[in-house]
């Protein structure tokens, strides 16, 4: 059966802001043209000082473009909510970025052009209405001179998660006041631990709803908590994680704070002086060796969605089969920007030296995307507390699982 996703987030942004949509979390991107010869196009960056391979792209579009596109850049801590905001405005932008748990409630809203069906005539049904612009795929990386320095093998980075734990204690001991074993950025709730939980997981074939027996069971999270909490209650995460966002550790990370992460691709492309940190990449751990070979599953990256009101469809069709061409998914994959699912076969990523994104990120040949169609943002928010709650203790872990178990298959049940 299929819940119905209620949006009542949005109708929460509504009444925490006013009819200003305008905030110190965007900046425009000009061309200086009147708005009838532009398009809109919103991003989510890091900060608003960020220059990703994506500006180069649309600069040389709008040489020879009638409509020029003009980037909005907004901060990713604040993007979904203000992209909410704007969508229920005269303000809509004509493409923007969307988050795949947003997906069933823009949909549900008629606010997506089926996009997909303009630019192959085998679009997956799941992805009609938005572009899967780009794949995510999560790894562990660690700082080969600190493992050199407390003694641990950098050629052998940990595979499971009780090795992980073992070594993220030995970096903290050793490493005292200089160096945490392991860090999670806990204060994100959409790019932070719960989508690293979920995702990086998901890699090995773990996940939460399982679709043909239509049932949700957390339960199956219990050895990975019982690890985390492991590290955490012995030092072994970065301190103050529970205050820091993914900007921070990532910064603390390029400082040398920090020995392992567990992150996707795109994260990566935001790491600071990243071939000065002497970073070794490895698969996510496993919990045993039995998940070992399990490693089949690719996650939606870079979701580009196209407002149904738009008054510039054909321009912007044109637009997107431009930035779903082979040439610029091989050039923002060069840049470190994305691993591509356009027009650009895994074999040649394989074959292409000297880019941004390491190899080692790339997914294996035959991974699927695993469907996430059993959401419900009405309860995330509180899937995220409970999940915060175990991780720093304040909550028995079975009993927190349990009760997600309970929430989450009752209402499944009710639909």
């Amino acid at each position: 059966m299929k819940i119905k996703i209620i949006s009542i987030m949005i109708l929460i942004c509504l009444l925490m802001i006013g009819c200003d949509n305008k905030n110190i979390d965007t900046q425009t991107m000009e061309p200086k043209d009147s708005e009838e010869n532009t398009i809109t196009f919103m991003v989510k960056v890091i900060d608003d000082k960020t220059i990703t391979p994506l500006e180069k792209l649309i600069k040389e579009y709008n040489r020879t473009s009638s409509k020029k596109i003009v980037l909005e850049k907004v901060t990713y801590d604040k993007y979904q909510y203000i992209l909410n905001m704007k969508m229920m405005s005269k303000d809509k932008p004509d493409i923007f970025m969307i988050d795949e748990d947003w997906l069933q409630t823009y949909n549900d809203k008629n606010w997506l052009l089926p996009i997909n069906t303009y630019l192959s005539e085998k679009a997956d049904k799941s992805f009609e209405n938005v572009i899967p612009l780009s794949m995510r795929t999560y790894r562990l990386i660690y700082n080969k001179d600190i493992f050199k320095e407390v003694g641990l093998d950098w050629e052998k980075p940990p595979v499971t998660l009780e090795e992980l734990y073992k070594e993220a204690i030995k970096i903290s001991e050793m490493k005292i006041g200089e160096s945490y074993g392991f860090a999670l950025y806990l204060k994100d709730k959409e790019s932070g631990f719960m989508s690293l939980l979920e995702n990086a997981n998901k890699m090995n074939g773990i996940y939460y709803y399982d679709k043909e027996k239509d049932n949700y069971d957390f339960s199956i999270y219990k050895e990975w908590f019982q690890v985390m909490r492991k590290i955490n209650q012995q030092s072994g995460i970065l301190q103050y994680a529970t205050k820091l966002k993914k900007d921070n550790v990532l910064k603390q990370y390029a400082e040398s704070n920090i020995g392992m992460m567990i992150i996707s691709n795109e994260d990566y492309y935001w790491l600071d002086n990243q071939e000065d940190n002497n970073v070794g990449i490895s698969s996510v751990p496993i919990w045993n060796q039995e998940n070992m070979n399990i490693n089949n599953i690719s996650i939606p990256g870079m979701l580009i969605g196209v407002n149904s009101k738009s008054e510039s469809i054909n321009e912007i069709v044109e637009f997107c089969k431009a930035l779903t061409s082979r040439e610029w998914g091989i050039y923002m994959y060069e840049k470190g920007y994305i691993i591509p699912t356009y027009n650009v076969q895994l074999e040649e990523l394989d074959e292409m030296l000297n880019v941004k994104t390491p190899k080692e990120f790339l997914p294996h040949e035959g991974m699927c995307v695993y469907e996430t169609n059993k959401e419900n943002k009405e309860y995330e928010r509180q899937r995220f507390d409970i999940y915060f709650d175990i991780i720093t203790g304040e909550r028995p872990i079975e009993e927190g699982l349990n009760t997600l178990n309970g929430i989450m298959n009752e209402i499944n049940d009710s639909n």
